[in-house]
């Protein structure tokens, strides 16, 4: 499938955000906001591979920056429009540095009025991500619905659902897949990056009195894993539902796409640092199980500074 459009245009992100902040405010009271962050972390498997020498860690640096504005269009429901331009480097593998936009829109709707009123909240978000190989490029579809609700002064639940849809440009004919010869009769696709997943989510925060965040998170997504390896056996070719070279690695390893469930645990913790600043520490642990008994584990620890404006 081929891209509307590619990050590699520069006059894009400022379309976007253009967009973003010029969206006739007559309609109701709006305000703009903006962010800039900075993350810092460490991730234990990058490529997600499953043996000891296929789980490839780094640290990595991102960079953030986003824009919107939040209208008001009654007393019980809120539009709020964005858009986000953000780059990360992976200092031990620089294959993996990326770059993205993302766009999105997001409908609140308060039940009734009071803190303690339930909120449904329906958002849809566009993104695109560029690799330093075309084989990992891709553009994101994303449709949520939620469910939030104030607990008490201090408790905050969130639970939800979502659909996404991946899809990535076609790639020139590669090689070194059709030397494995392993299967004459069924050719995989190339595109790791075309699949589509449901997942479903809940959080629970906690509001100190001076101010801090603690916050836990799981989701069960039903979707796929991007892995690689650099022995692709006849066995996962079998299970495979597309398989290139990785063009994160220099040579000799091979990318693939697999059927998984994913299990995703989080906790955070955000500190204010000043009235419109803060520093979070995150940790992330997944647990994923693909199809031919295949499992991958990662872990991702990171912190970040956030400035709004």
């Amino acid at each position: 499938m081929q891209p509307l459009f590619s990050v590699r245009s520069p006059k894009l992100v400022l379309v976007l955000c253009t967009a973003v902040i010029s969206f006739p405010s007559s309609l109701a009271h709006a305000n703009t906001f903006s962010q800039l962050g900075v993350n810092a972390g460490h991730e234990s498997n990058v490529p997600r591979g499953q043996d000891g020498p296929h789980k490839e860690e780094s640290s990595f640096l991102t960079v953030s920056y986003s824009i919107g504005k939040l209208y008001e269009l009654g007393l019980k429901n809120t539009l709020i429009l964005s858009g986000e331009i953000n780059a990360t480097r992976f200092n031990e593998l620089r294959g993996f540095d990326k770059r993205g936009i993302n766009v999105a829109a997001n409908y609140n709707y308060k039940w009734a009025l009071g803190a303690y009123a339930p909120v449904v909240s329906l958002s849809t978000s566009y993104a695109l991500e560029e690799y330093e190989g075309r084989a990992r490029d891709n553009e994101l579809l994303t449709v949520d619905v939620s469910y939030l609700r104030r607990l008490s002064p201090a408790w905050f639940l969130t639970l939800g659902a979502d659909y996404q849809d991946s899809s990535s440009d076609s790639l020139p004919h590669d090689p070194i897949i059709e030397m494995f010869g392993y299967d004459p009769d069924r050719s995989l696709p190339f595109e790791l990056y075309d699949y589509d997943s449901t997942s479903v989510y809940a959080d629970i925060e906690y509001a100190f009195e001076n101010g801090m965040l603690l916050n836990a998170g799981y989701r069960r997504v039903d979707g796929v894993t991007v892995s690689s390896t650099t022995w692709p056996t006849q066995a996962l070719y079998n299970v495979a539902d597309a398989l290139y070279s990785d063009p994160a690695f220099k040579a000799n390893w091979i990318a693939y796409q697999l059927k998984a469930d994913t299990n995703e645990w989080t906790l955070g913790l955000s500190i204010p640092s000043s009235q419109d600043s803060s520093i979070n520490f995150g940790y992330s642990f997944y647990d994923i199980s693909a199809v031919g008994g295949s499992s991958y584990v990662n872990r991702i620890f990171s912190v970040s500074y956030v400035q709004s404006f």
